[in-house]
């Protein structure tokens, strides 16, 4: 009922998310051993917490050998571990965890170089967690805390049964599955909730029967301990519902984890699925709880005030930059203007205020007849302006400032750069 063995003085903590408003993976800076901040992915569907090799040498983590793990492909694979002596995640600091290790770069996703991942072994069963995007917080809290937290969160109840491994010729056992009953555009299937993977997954021989839409599509996935594997396409569904939520086009990839039975369950209900909302999930009494975000423009100030530190200092504009839409033809007269408008350029400045910091700003652009875009500016710390090209579509655009953080994707030049998010 009280904090697991290890965690600091406390029965709540909180921690600020790197790009919440992207939809995806729950990222989160964490310390390790007093190095960094780096950038891990939380899953409480890998067994252990995992660091890749550059973490291990920059951190000076001692190595020694550990025992073998399953990969999705049910191959059993040796794994080496590094003794971690802190951990620190926002307000939490964990003492002592051996930690898997991996090699570098398996984990990035979207751009970003993910260093690590924090596993089950901190996000245990006896412990709730919230992911709110909107407020761009995840809190991770006793059971005690989250019955007396779940009142106040309101929302809906749905529980889960647990599917637990039994695999005797291995080490570490997957965590259990979750499962819950979800209708995908009418047909009902059993899927594990995975709170560690944006995408869904469904067994290729339910495609039909779901209807879902199928796309060409490569890329690749990685497991809960670091295994990847390829895939050539994504089928779309029209609606997932799960008890009174409904997502609509929700994507699917192949379900092929191996090392189910599989009669067991179809497939995986990834964080895409949970996009549009906030979610209280209660590890320890196997149910999680949503309702509707807010009003995004409402929570910018709340959700930018997470960074209330050196990472992200007070600045005059909202979220340390201004931002202005540049009409080339603003000055020119209407009858010499050329038939075809060129476009317009936006162009992010930093304010004084986050000098030489590195800084990341998301903007909202809205024009009439025009879709809405987002636009992530990404502007190393050596960099104070980053600008893009939009076409005429967006001639008297309104660009807002929705969040920023101090953790920017890497540009393909030293310069600073723009990007349209999904």
């Amino acid at each position: 009922m009280g904090a697991p063995p290890g965690f600091s003085v406390g029965t709540s903590w909180t921690a600020p998310l790197i790009g919440p408003l992207e939809n995806g993976e729950l990222l989160v800076p964490v310390f390790v051993n007093g190095a960094g901040p780096y950038i891990f992915a939380i899953d409480p569907d890998a067994p252990v917490s995992i660091v890749e090799d550059h973490v291990v040498k920059e951190a000076k983590l001692i190595v020694d050998t550990g025992g073998r793990m399953l990969d999705e492909s049910d191959t059993s694979r040796p794994r080496f571990y590094a003794e971690t002596l802190g951990i620190e995640i926002g307000s939490l600091t964990v003492e002592r965890r051996d930690t898997e290790i991996v090699t570098d770069h398996v984990y990035d996703l979207d751009g970003r170089q993910i260093d690590g991942v924090i596993g089950h072994d901190i996000v245990s069963d006896s412990v709730a967690f919230e992911f709110d995007r909107d407020r761009g917080l995840v809190t991770v809290m006793t059971s005690t805390d989250a019955a007396a937290a779940v009142p106040g969160f309101g929302g809906q109840a749905v529980p889960w049964k647990k599917l637990t491994a039994q695999m005797k010729s291995i080490h570490t056992q997957p965590i259990a599955r979750r499962l819950v009953d979800a209708q995908i555009d009418g047909a009902t299937y059993t899927l594990h909730v995975d709170f560690g993977a944006p995408a869904s997954q469904l067994q290729e021989r339910a495609w039909p029967t779901a209807k879902l839409a199928i796309a060409e599509r490569h890329g690749t996935v990685t497991d809960e301990v670091g295994v990847p594997r390829s895939i050539d396409k994504v089928g779309t569904a029209e609606t997932v519902t799960v008890g009174a939520t409904t997502a609509h086009r929700v994507e699917f990839i192949p379900f092929r984890d191996k090392r189910w039975h599989d009669e067991d369950f179809e497939g995986t209900l990834g964080l895409d699925f949970f996009r549009d909302q906030t979610v209280l999930v209660d590890l320890d009494h196997d149910t999680y709880y949503t309702k509707p975000r807010g009003d995004l423009a409402a929570t910018t100030a709340a959700r930018i005030a997470r960074w209330q530190t050196l990472l992200l200092p007070a600045c005059t504009h909202v979220g340390c930059a201004s931002v202005n839409v540049i009409d080339p033809l603003a000055a020119m007269p209407a009858e010499t203007r050329p038939a075809q408008h060129p476009g317009v350029v936006i162009s992010v400045v930093r304010d004084p205020a986050a000098a030489h910091l590195p800084l990341e700003v998301v903007l909202s652009v809205t024009a009439p007849g025009a879709d809405p875009r987002r636009l992530v500016a990404n502007l190393p710390a050596s960099v104070d302006r980053a600008m893009t090209h939009l076409p005429s579509g967006y001639v008297g655009a309104t660009v807002t400032v929705i969040d920023a953080s101090p953790f920017p994707r890497a540009c393909p030049t030293s310069d600073g750069c723009v990007d349209e998010l999904r």
